[in-house]
């Protein structure tokens, strides 16, 4: 996967979707949106590039492969299919929740900018969620014959 400028906008974007989707609860959007916000100049302070570091972070993270059950000769297999836009935005704020919980920092601020900078780095929780979700996919490709086309 090449960097290219033309589509660093679309990371961003991306990015910034996934944390207004994580922090927006009970419909305190002007909150959320304030603390997105503060998010984005807090990496502006550590890092100048943001389109870059935003690349980084959907490389790392990206699996477009989700689970679909099927009952093939009465068990039941997870078949992995490739999947859509919103389903990977929810696969990323899955694997972002798990790591913020088991994180000791103080304040959600400081778990989330740590988390995003772990994930860059390519190490922290959500990166072995990730890891092991691959491994499950991996065992489970002998199943794709089983795929309706």
């Amino acid at each position: 996967m090449v960097y290219q400028k033309q589509k660093s906008n679309i990371y961003i974007k991306k990015w910034v979707y996934v944390l207004y989707k994580l922090l927006l609860k009970n419909g305190k959007r002007n909150r959320a949106l304030f603390f997105v916000n503060n998010i984005l100049l807090e990496l502006v302070k550590r890092k100048k590039k943001l389109n870059f570091f935003f690349f980084i972070l959907n490389k790392n993270l990206c699996v477009p492969i989700v689970f679909r059950k099927r009952a093939v000769a009465g068990r039941k297999l997870l078949i992995p299919t490739r999947c859509n836009y919103n389903k990977e935005i929810n696969l990323f704020v899955r694997f972002l929740i798990q790591a913020l919980k088991s994180r000791t920092e103080k304040s959600l601020f400081d778990r989330l900018i740590n988390e995003l900078f772990d994930i860059f780095a390519y190490k922290g929780l959500a990166i072995k969620k990730k890891i092991h979700y691959c491994k499950e996919v991996k065992v489970n490709m002998p199943n794709l014959r089983f795929l309706k086309n």
